[in-house]
C-alpha cells in the first residue's frame, strides 16, 4: 500500500500506521446542543453545494447521513460520535475516521475519497454505494469500542476530520481506556486542553505555517493558539510534530521556520515533513529534511511502500 500524508496526517512512532483523508472544511465548533445543531446544518449545506460543484465525490449522500445526525441529536441521542470508518492496520494498531473540521484548509486531501487510502480501489467504490444507499451510520460509544475489542486493538489512532470538534470525544476515550485501548489523537491543536492531552497516549500536533498571514491562507484561522498550545503541550513528551509539504506554498524556507520554532521549546521533538498527497515533491522534501535535520535531529517522513492493505472493520461490505 501507499502511505499517504494529508492535512491532519497520523506522525506516529509505530509502524503499520498510514493514509489518512482529512474532512471537508466546513464545520465551526460550539459546544452547546445548539451549536452542534447549527454545526450540522451548515455541513449538509456545504457539502450539497460541493456536490452541485463536481468538488466532491457523493457529498450530497454525505449531506444526507449529516443531516440524519442532526435528527438524532434532536430526538436527544448523545452518545453518537463522529467516527464513520475504522480500519486496522497489519500492526494491529486501528485509525477511526472522524467527520468534520472547523478549518479550511486549501490543499484539504479530503476531496480524494472519504475512506483509508490503503484499501483497494474496488473496496471503496463499495463503500461508496453504502454511502449512496444510507447504509453508514456515525457510531455510537460503545459501537465503537465492541468493534475494537472484537479486533483486539490495544492503540487507535483518532483522526480523519478534526476529532476534537467531537463532543464525545473524551466520553469515548475514557470508555475505551477502561477496556485496555489506548489512543493516539492526530490534530490541528487549536481545541487541545489539558485533561484531553492527559487522556492520550500521543498527539501528531499539525503546524501548518509559523507565519500567521500563510497559516490563514492556508486554513482561513489565525495559527495564534494553535502557536500557544503547542507551547503550552510539547514539553509533555507526548507530542509529535507534523507539517505538510506544499510545493508553492509551504516550501523548505517555511518549514525550516517551523522546525525552529519547535527546537527553541524542545530540540528533542519528533517531527515529521509529510509531501502533499495530490503532488508529492519527494526530492524537495527529501532535501529540506537533510536541512530541518541539523535543527531538529529526529525528523523524518513517511516513505512509499508496498504492502498489505488494512483490514475493513466498519462499515462492512455484505
Amino acid at each position: 500500500m501507499s502511505f499517504v500524508s494529508s492535512g491532519v496526517a497520523p506522525a506516529t512512532l509505530i509502524p503499520g500506521t498510514v493514509d489518512i483523508s482529512v474532512f471537508p472544511r466546513t464545520t465551526s465548533i460550539i459546544n452547546t446542543t445548539s451549536g452542534q445543531i447549527i454545526q450540522w446544518v451548515y455541513i449538509s449545506f456545504q457539502l450539497d453545494r460541493l456536490s452541485s460543484k463536481g468538488q466532491l465525490r457523493h457529498a450530497g449522500a454525505f449531506g444526507w447521513v449529516a443531516r440524519l445526525r442532526l435528527a438524532l441529536f434532536v430526538r436527544g441521542v448523545r452518545d453518537v460520535t463522529n467516527v464513520y470508518h475504522i480500519v486496522q492496520f497489519q500492526s494491529g494498531d486501528a485509525y477511526a475516521f472522524f467527520h468534520g473540521c472547523h478549518w479550511k484548509c486549501s490543499y484539504c486531501v479530503r476531496t480524494l475519497g472519504l475512506w483509508d487510502l490503503g484499501l483497494p480501489e474496488d473496496v471503496r467504490n463499495e463503500l461508496d454505494k453504502l454511502w449512496l444507499q444510507g447504509r453508514v451510520k456515525f457510531l455510537s460509544i460503545e459501537e465503537v469500542v465492541a468493534i475494537l475489542k472484537e479486533s483486539g486493538v490495544r492503540l487507535a489512532f483518532f483522526g480523519g476530520g478534526e476529532p476534537t470538534i467531537d463532543r464525545e470525544l473524551k466520553p469515548l476515550i475514557k470508555r475505551l481506556k477502561e477496556e485496555g485501548i489506548d489512543v493516539w489523537l492526530i490534530t490541528n491543536g487549536e481545541l487541545l486542553d489539558e485533561e484531553l492531552v492527559g487522556m492520550v497516549r500521543g498527539i501528531t500536533f499539525s503546524i501548518k505555517a509559523l507565519d500567521d498571514g500563510l497559516h490563514r491562507r492556508i486554513t482561513g484561522r489565525s495559527n495564534r493558539t494553535v502557536l500557544e498550545n503547542f507551547k503550552r503541550f510539547v514539553g509533555s513528551g507526548k507530542v509529535v510534530a507534523e507539517t505538510v509539504y506544499v510545493k508553492g506554498l509551504v516550501e523548505c524556507d517555511e518549514v525550516l521556520r517551523i522546525a525552529r520554532f519547535i527546537a527553541s521549546l524542545n530540540p528533542e521533538t519528533t517531527f515529521r515533513i509529510d509531501p502533499l498527497v495530490q503532488n508529492p515533491p519527494y526530492e524537495e522534501v527529501d532535501s529540506c529534511i537533510k536541512e530541518v535535520m541539523k535543527i531538529l535531529p529526529r525528523t523524518y517522513r513517511i516513505m512509499a511502500t508496498k504492502g498489505e492493505p488494512p483490514n475493513l472493520l466498519y462499515p462492512r461490505i455484505g
